[in-house]
C-alpha cells in the first residue's frame, strides 16, 4: 500500500528552535511515561512523544498507520510530527486515562507480554475484536500485547504502531503473528478449519485473504458479544 504522506510532509525546524524546544521540554516538564527509546509528556492537553535518536522516515510510517487507525476510531489522533536535533517528536490526542486502562495493570517494563488467550474470556473477546477491526482497516499490529491496548467497558483503543504495517506490505512474520493473536477467539467459535488453514500457510497472499476472512467473521458472530 502506498503511504499517503502529503499530510505529514517533513517540517523544517530552525536549529535554534530545536535546541530551545528540547531544553524547555526537559527543564519544564516531567515525562508521564517512559519506554526503551521514548518519553511521553502531557502538554496543553496533548500527548507529546519524544523519540530520542529516532529515524524520521520510520516514525513517519508509524504516524501514517496510526492515523489510519485513528480515522476509524481505533487509536488516538495524530496532530503533528517533526524532527529536532537528536529526536523526532509526535504530538497526538491525549487519552482519558481516568477511564481507559490497560487490560492488565501494573505490568513492569520487561514484563513478558500476555497473549490474548491467557486473558479472561471477556477481555480476550474485546482485544480480539479490536485486532479484527484493525485488520479490516488494512492494518497488522505486530506487537499487540496487554500494554498496547486500553479498555473502558466495551470501548477499546490500540496504541504504539511502531511495530505495525499495512496488510499489503506486511512481512510473513507479521502475518503469522497476527494469526497467533486471533486463534483464541476463532477457537471460541469452533473455527478450527480456518485456524488450521492459517497455521499451515506460509504464503503471504493466502494469509492476507484468510486474515481478512477471519476478521470479518469475528466482527459478525453473535457468540463473541461481550454483553451476553
Amino acid at each position: 500500500m502506498t503511504l499517503s504522506l502529503k499530510r505529514w510532509q517533513k517540517k523544517s525546524v530552525k536549529k535554534s528552535v530545536q535546541m530551545s524546544f528540547l531544553t524547555t521540554l526537559k527543564s519544564g516538564h516531567s515525562p508521564i511515561a517512559s519506554g526503551y527509546s521514548s518519553d511521553i509528556y502531557l502538554i496543553d492537553g496533548k500527548i507529546t512523544k519524544v523519540l530520542e535518536d529516532g529515524c524520521y522516515d520510520d516514525i513517519l510510517k508509524e504516524v501514517v498507520i496510526q492515523q489510519a487507525a485513528a480515522d476509524a476510531g481505533l487509536a488516538p489522533q495524530v496532530y503533528s510530527v517533526f524532527e529536532v536535533s537528536g529526536a523526532v517528536v509526535i504530538v497526538m490526542e491525549a487519552i482519558d486515562t481516568n477511564r481507559l486502562k490497560p487490560v492488565v495493570s501494573n505490568t513492569p517494563i520487561g514484563y513478558n507480554p500476555r497473549e490474548l488467550g491467557s486473558l479472561s474470556t471477556r477481555d480476550m473477546i474485546l482485544g480480539s475484536k479490536l485486532f479484527a477491526q484493525l485488520i479490516s482497516c488494512g492494518i497488522i499490529h505486530a506487537d499487540f500485547h496487554v500494554q498496547n491496548w486500553l479498555k473502558y467497558q466495551d470501548k477499546v483503543i490500540a496504541l504504539d504502531f511502531g511495530t505495525a504495517d499495512f496488510i499489503e506490505d506486511a512481512s510473513l512474520r507479521y502475518l503469522q503473528k497476527a494469526v497467533r493473536s486471533i486463534i483464541p477467539a476463532l477457537a471460541l467459535i469452533n473455527e478450527y478449519g480456518l485456524i488450521y488453514s492459517m497455521a499451515e500457510s506460509s504464503d503471504r497472499a493466502e494469509l492476507r485473504t484468510l486474515l481478512r476472512k477471519a476478521s470479518a467473521l469475528l466482527l459478525s458472530v453473535s457468540e463473541l458479544s461481550t454483553t451476553t
